[in-house]
């Protein structure tokens, strides 16, 4: 939301710049959290795996 806005909303009767100033400094304590971020594992914790299905390599030997 911008500082006019803002400023508006709150009825701020002062300079506009000091406003934009404090909210320029505010605005990164509101960011959302960054979605890789929120999950921390500790080593061995957790795994992937995967299962790899793989062709016979010849012709089949029916004995």
């Amino acid at each position: 939301m911008p500082a006019t806005v803002i400023a508006e909303r709150i009825g701020w009767p002062y300079s506009i710049r000091t406003l934009s100033g404090r909210v320029a400094q505010l605005r990164p304590w509101y960011l959302p959290p960054d979605p890789a971020g929120r999950t921390s594992y500790a080593p061995g914790e957790i795994a992937q795996g995967g299962m790899i299905i793989c062709e016979p390599a010849g012709p089949e030997v029916k004995g």
